[in-house]
């Protein structure tokens, strides 16, 4: 058996990326494997609560709102009629 990084061995660090995909079960799993003890090897039941972003303010979801649903659009229709014009006049 090969582990190619230390990064999971941090909580900390395997915390954000890695939360909820298994690394928690890897450890002890691998060192009951080493000791040929592959009946406590076990995967633990997923959580089926969905973490939230963070708590947002009014203000900071219609600024996102606006970005995402009005300022994005607006700009790639307008690169679009940009492109359209320029070609238009080739």
């Amino acid at each position: 058996m090969i582990i190619a990084s230390s990064w999971f061995l941090y909580p900390s660090r395997a915390g954000f990326p890695y939360q909820g995909t298994g690394t928690e079960d890897f450890i002890p799993n691998t060192i009951s494997w080493l000791q040929d003890r592959e009946e406590l090897i076990s995967i633990r039941p997923k959580n089926l609560l969905v973490p939230g972003l963070y708590k947002m303010r009014q203000v900071h979801f219609y600024v996102f709102a606006g970005i995402s649903v009005i300022l994005i659009p607006l700009l790639l229709l307008g690169a679009g009629l940009g492109i359209w014009l320029r070609r238009r006049h080739l």
